[in-house]
């Protein structure tokens, strides 16, 4: 395991969730370049807030982890059908740890894209 230092006061605590944010922002603002997360992001009719929840849920249900070279959790942010997948599934009401763990197989198998059978109900 990784010798990472913890933070020794309060206003170091704060400075990492502070650089942390910016860093988060800064990688929305470079996934919304892509023109095929730009596109879902206009389908889905949501915003810069809603990506960081997103992140947010991903980490919450286990995806903060790395598979087939891929931090689950960002790459989902980053690419068009991960993306699309976690919308759809969200919107029919598949369960989180469900939708994790199709994304952890998506990218450790480095799938070319989702089967369809994931948004069966």
């Amino acid at each position: 395991m990784a010798n990472i230092p913890l933070p020794k006061d309060a206003l170091t605590l704060i400075s990492w969730s502070e650089k942390r944010e910016k860093l988060l922002n800064e990688y929305i603002d470079f996934c919304l370049e892509d023109p095929g997360v730009f596109k879902i992001v206009k389908d889905f009719d949501i915003a810069k807030k809603d990506i960081k929840e997103i992140y947010g849920q991903l980490l919450a249900s286990g995806a903060g982890q790395w598979q087939g070279g891929h931090y689950v959790a960002l790459s989902t942010l980053a690419y068009m059908q991960p993306l699309e997948y976690f919308l759809k599934a969200k919107k029919i009401h598949k369960s989180d740890l469900e939708i994790m763990y199709n994304l952890t197989v998506y990218f450790e198998k480095n799938l070319s894209s989702i089967p369809q059978e994931w948004l069966k109900f």
